[in-house]
């Protein structure tokens, strides 16, 4: 990445942007002076480590916990199941799945909720700020926001907010706010790949789902290892069987 960036003006311009919008460095460029701006050689760092990070870490927890809440709730997986394989007869998914499975989808927003790859995340203030209630928050203050709770806040989602249901999803008029759904963060510093990390994982979900049937090992019992990322002590162990084509 460094020896990329060594290649190139840091500054760039918006028609080399287009040339090469396959180059996210090109096109971070090509923003930045749409934008009027310059940008530096560590923000593209950041921002394509973040974006590796988000392929990996959370992604992947993601579709261990969706696989893990289809074992445990049947009914779910039948829809998700039905749905995939009335989309797919023939064809395998392609990284457009997504749009033409709105169960999956809510599978994936409900899996999220109930378990946010990132329960708790940190916020510092660049200035003191009175809050609305009055608080006031100091520069030299770390805030920690607490998804897990606002997520499964019955306040929020209603009695039912600890029960695992995506039918909530294709129920609801509008989408919620990213303060209600604080998953990927809210407010302008939400995180880069959330617009990536739904397409990877439903499509992913798919692909699985289209080719495989998968149960849990009889004899599991969750263990939950506590870090950054939460995620199964043991691992998620599955008898796997594939589908024969019809």
């Amino acid at each position: 990445m460094e020896e990329g960036l060594k290649q190139r003006d840091v500054k760039g311009s918006i028609e080399d942007g287009h040339e090469n919008k396959a180059n996210l460095v090109a096109l971070c460029l090509a923003i930045a002076e749409f934008n009027g701006g310059e940008i530096s050689k560590k923000y593209i760092t950041d921002m394509v480590l973040t974006m590796i990070a988000a392929a990996k870490e959370t992604t992947s927890q993601v579709l261990t916990w969706i696989f893990y809440q289809l074992c445990c709730y049947p009914d779910v997986y039948a829809k998700a199941t039905n749905e995939v394989r009335q989309v797919f007869v023939d064809d395998d998914p392609t990284p457009d799945t997504f749009r033409r499975l709105p169960y999956c989808t809510a599978v994936f927003n409900e899996t999220m909720r109930v378990r946010p790859p990132t329960p708790v995340f940190f916020r510092f203030p660049v200035d003191d700020i009175t809050l609305p209630d009055g608080t006031l928050v100091r520069k030299s203050d770390r805030i920690m926001l607490n998804a897990h709770f606002v997520c499964r806040s019955e306040r929020v989602w209603g009695p039912d907010a600890k029960s695992f249901r995506p039918e909530r999803w294709l129920e609801m008029k509008e989408p919620p706010s990213t303060f209600d759904f604080p998953v990927f963060g809210g407010g302008p510093r939400t995180c880069a790949a959330r617009h990536l990390v739904p397409v990877k994982a439903i499509t992913v979900m798919a692909m699985i789902i289209h080719r495989f049937t998968f149960r849990l090992e009889p004899d599991f019992v969750l263990k939950l290892k506590y870090g950054p990322v939460p995620c199964s002590k043991n691992g998620l162990p599955v008898i796997v069987d594939r589908v024969l084509p019809a």
